[in-house]
This record gives C-alpha cells, structure tokens and sequence, in this order.
C-alpha cells in the first residue's frame, strides 16, 4: 500500500488578520526597538521575562505579539511605550493612524536639523579648503 500524503492547510489566525486590517504589527515594532538597541539581546529580555527563547521568538512573529500583560511587561522592561500605538487606534475609532509629535517634539527635531545642517555647511567649507590646498601644492 502506498501512504497518501496529508497536505497541511494553514490555518488563519484571527486575531492576526484583525492586526493587519488595523495596520498593527507589535511583534514588528519589537523587532525594531531591538535593531535600534543593539546593547540589549532577545535572549537576555527573553530571560527577565522568564520565557524560552523561542517562546519569545514565536511572540515577536506575531502581529499582537501576546496579551494585555505581555505588552506591559515588555513596555515596562524596554523602557518603550508599546502600547499607544493601540490606544491611537481606538482614539481614531479603529483606523492606524500616523505618529503624531507633540509642539516640543517638533521644536526639538527643527533645532536637531539646524545643528545638522551647520555642521554640513562647516564640514563642506573644511573640504572646499583642503581641495584648495591639495590643488596648491599639485601646482608647486
């Protein structure tokens, strides 16, 4: 006899789809804090959570990542509001809706970008000079 091989059918999680459809990816923006903070390893928050590494794997491939207390427990650990990512979208009555800075966010950010921009307009007469050097000298 000849074994028939089962096709496995992927079953749908729901509660991913509702995620998607609300343009949410928990799971993802973990991912991302951890790319920013390389200090910090999945291994040792997996620890301090007291779950397995896969089990925290498995968490951050998922689109709400856990429940309530999970996304407060790792909130609370990083440091980093997980959490009104949901709250913008039940304040937007179920749509995503784009970060939003407050006036003091923006002031700082502009007062970033001017200290940016001077130290490019610096950094390009510094360069300018030194082309003006080596052309100098290449004549000499």
């Amino acid at each position: 006899m000849e074994k028939v091989k089962e096709k496995k059918v992927e079953k749908s999680d729901p509660l991913s789809t509702k995620c998607k459809d609300y343009g949410l990816n928990l799971g993802e923006s973990i991912k991302k804090w951890f790319q920013l903070n390389p200090e910090t390893t999945i291994v040792s928050v997996a620890k301090k959570l007291k779950i397995s590494k896969v089990g925290f794997y498995h968490r951050l491939n998922l689109p709400y990542y856990g429940n309530t207390v999970d996304l407060i427990e790792i909130s609370l650990l990083l440091k980093h509001d997980f959490i009104t990512p949901l709250l913008n979208i039940y304040k937007n009555k179920g749509n995503n809706v784009e970060i939003s800075y407050t006036e003091s966010e923006v002031m700082l950010l502009k007062t970033e970008l001017e200290k940016t921009k001077d130290l490019l307009v610096r950094s390009q007469r510094e360069a300018d000079r030194l082309y003006e050097i080596l052309d100098s000298h290449k004549k000499q």
